[in-house]
């Protein structure tokens, strides 16, 4: 990371790295995951899952190893040495790794609601990060990612109001990855397309 992008997270709790990931990898991911997402969606029901979505897939490190080969790149490219570095000043684990299409016609999962990536409030004490890789372009129209800057620093949630006037879309290119604070307020945008 720059040293801008770590400025970044430390002050408004995110920040995005543009076109980080490459053309080829992006279009190979996407072949990919419409079976995933049926993989995990029969995985989900024989479990009796809650999660009814047709574009989840949890876990997906375990699915496929272009996910190995991703997370291969950010080690050879330096990315998770500086987000050690930088944001928890030691080394760390890669909790999940998780596939989200944001599906137009399911607007009121787990995903959509305003919600923090961590059960409690962790201050300044670095638990957990989000690294979301856009695999396609994210526009106000297919529901970019919101985020609410500066809310990594209170451990009160918004109320509605104060929510819709100061959430940020996260617009962006194919290849751009956000990272952001768990402690961040986020959710995500509805898809009108």
């Amino acid at each position: 990371m720059k040293e801008e992008n770590i400025i970044d997270l430390q002050i408004k709790g995110y920040t995005i790295l543009k076109g980080w990931v490459n053309k080829k990898r992006i279009n190979s991911i996407n072949n990919k995951l419409p079976k995933l997402f049926n993989e995990h969606k029969k995985i989900r029901e024989a479990n009796n899952n809650g999660i009814v979505s047709e574009g989840v897939a949890m876990n997906v490190l375990a699915s496929d190893d272009i996910f190995i080969d991703f997370i291969q790149e950010m080690i050879d490219r330096g990315l998770i040495d500086s987000i050690e570095k930088n944001y928890f000043k030691d080394t760390c684990i890669l909790n999940s790794l998780t596939a989200l299409s944001n599906i137009k016609t399911e607007s009121n999962l787990f995903y959509k609601k305003v919600h923090r990536d961590i059960r409690g409030y962790s201050g300044n004490i670095p638990i957990l990060l989000n690294l979301l890789v856009m695999l396609d372009d994210f526009t106000i129209e297919n529901g970019g990612t919101l985020l609410l800057p500066y809310s990594h620093l209170k451990k009160e949630e918004p109320n509605k109001k104060f929510w819709e006037e100061n959430y940020k879309q996260m617009v962006g290119k194919a290849g751009d990855i956000i990272i952001w604070n768990s402690n961040i307020f986020h959710a995500s945008g509805i898809n009108k397309t």
